[in-house]
């Protein structure tokens, strides 16, 4: 972002953008639109209105960064680094996920995953033949990273789209449950069930956008070792 925007490549990617679309799918929903459809905005609005999503964006990070991040992401399938150091052997969801994601969640070939566990047990001061678990290979690698200009931007735009891409999750499934409600309720939009299937389709597509992002992030993270 250039230097006179006031929030920088993360905010906008990951608050700003998410914010502002679940704030516009509420007033869609819950509003008739009523706010979005205005024809004209004056300064205070317009300061109000990315004041609230920059808000509203940094809960639906939160919240999503412990759904699907931590818990999905990391508890109810591997972690992308277990996966690719194989210190986790990928299961029948794992290997289908693995497929529409792409290579990055998949395995390193084993002489790279050996050389990657090998210089992590060394700045660890750990026996090469000692349990070392996926985490600590992590740690180690990030300082490696931070210190490589080349590894760090493209570390940084990866997070920036995988931040993006979890918090658009959030944001379809907050919509489906909306359209869901209201519908149930019957004072939903028209064509609700068609709204909920293609907020269903766009949420699938996020979360992999995600997945994909996340894998680039951790494989562009643990190569730094072999550089």
């Amino acid at each position: 972002m250039k230097n006179h925007f006031p929030f920088t490549d993360y905010d906008f990617y990951a608050y700003l953008t998410s914010g502002s679309l679940l704030m516009a799918v509420l007033d869609f929903v819950l509003n008739d639109a009523a706010i979005i459809a205005q024809k004209e905005w004056n300064f205070v609005q317009i300061v109000l209105a990315v004041a609230s999503a920059y808000v509203l964006g940094h809960l639906i990070a939160w919240v999503s960064q412990m759904i699907i991040e931590m818990w999905l992401m990391r508890r109810v399938l591997s972690a992308p680094i277990e996966i690719q150091l194989a210190f986790s052997s990928p299961n029948l969801i794992e290997r289908l996920a693995g497929r529409a994601v792409g290579r990055y969640y998949e395995p390193f070939r084993e002489p790279v995953r050996r050389k990657m566990i090998d210089v992590a047990s060394k700045k660890l001061e750990v026996e090469c033949d000692k349990p070392i678990d996926a985490e600590a290979v992590f740690q180690v690698a990030h300082g490696y990273a931070m210190g490589l200009e080349a590894v760090r931007d493209r570390s940084d735009s990866f997070r920036n789209q995988y931040g993006l891409f979890r918090n658009m999750t959030l944001v379809g499934l907050t919509a489906i449950g909306v359209l869901a409600w209201t519908a149930w309720y019957g004072y939903g939009p028209e064509r609700a069930g068609l709204l909920m299937l293609l907020a269903g389709a766009l949420t699938l597509a996020s979360f992999v956008r995600f997945a994909k992002f996340y894998c680039s992030f951790s494989a562009e993270i643990l190569r730094s070792l072999i550089k």
